[in-house]
C-alpha cells in the first residue's frame, strides 16, 4: 500500500510538472527564418550526400514549403523575394531540365499579393528559360501572364511576348506566335491562354 501511494505521488508530480512546463513555454516560439540564405554549389553538394537528383528533390520539396514551418503559416507578402529567387536560380541549376522549379516559381511564389515580388518571379522564369525556349515556351507563357496581369508590368510582359512570337519551333500552338496581339488586347474579361 505503502508503495502503492509512493508511485501514484511521483505519477502525480510528473503530471504536474509537464502541465507547469507546457503553461510556462506556451508564448514560446522557435526563431526560424521564413527564406534562409540560399545555399552554396558546396553546400548544395553536401546536402545532395552525391545523390544530386534526391538532392534536387529534397530542396524543392523545402522551397515548396519555406516559412510554414514550427506550426505557423506565413504570408507570401512577408517571404525576402531576393532569396526565393537565390533559392529557385541554385535548386534549377541542380537539374535545368526539370519543370519542378518553374512550377514552384509560378505557382508558388507567383501567387504574392505584391506586384514587385512577383515581378520577381516573372523575371525568374524568363531567365530560367532564355536557352531553352523551344523547349520551356510554356513557363515563358506563365511569366508573361504573371508579368501582365500579377505584377501589372505591361513593358515586361510584351518583351516576354516578343521572345515567344519569334520562337521556331513548329510545333507550338498558333496563340503562342501571336502572343504579342494577345498581351495588347484590352482586359474585357479575356485573359492570356494557358498551354
Amino acid at each position: 500500500m505503502k508503495g502503492r501511494k509512493g508511485v501514484l505521488a511521483v505519477l502525480l508530480l510528473a503530471l504536474l510538472a509537464q502541465v507547469g512546463l507546457r503553461l510556462a513555454t506556451d508564448s514560446w516560439k522557435p526563431r526560424l527564418e521564413m527564406v534562409p540564405t540560399a545555399p552554396s554549389k558546396i553546400e548544395l553538394a553536401a546536402l545532395s550526400f552525391g545523390d544530386r537528383e534526391a538532392g534536387y528533390r529534397l530542396l524543392l520539396q523545402q522551397l515548396q514549403d519555406f516559412g510554414d514551418t514550427g506550426g505557423r503559416f506565413s504570408s507570401l507578402r512577408g517571404y525576402d523575394y531576393g532569396r526565393v529567387v537565390d533559392w529557385l536560380r541554385a535548386v534549377y541549376r541542380m537539374d535545368g531540365r526539370s519543370d519542378g522549379v518553374l512550377a514552384v516559381a509560378a505557382s508558388v511564389y507567383g501567387q504574392s499579393p505584391d506586384p514587385a515580388q512577383v515581378r520577381q518571379i516573372a523575371l525568374f522564369l524568363e531567365e530560367a528559360c532564355r536557352y531553352h525556349e523551344e523547349r520551356m515556351w510554356r513557363w515563358l507563357v506563365e511569366a508573361a501572364y504573371l508579368a501582365k496581369y500579377r505584377a501589372h508590368d505591361q513593358e515586361l510582359a510584351r518583351a516576354i511576348a516578343q521572345e515567344l512570337a519569334v520562337l521556331k519551333n513548329p510545333e507550338l500552338p498558333d496563340w503562342v506566335h501571336r502572343m504579342p496581339e494577345l498581351v495588347e488586347a484590352p482586359e474585357r474579361g479575356r485573359t492570356l491562354p494557358t498551354p
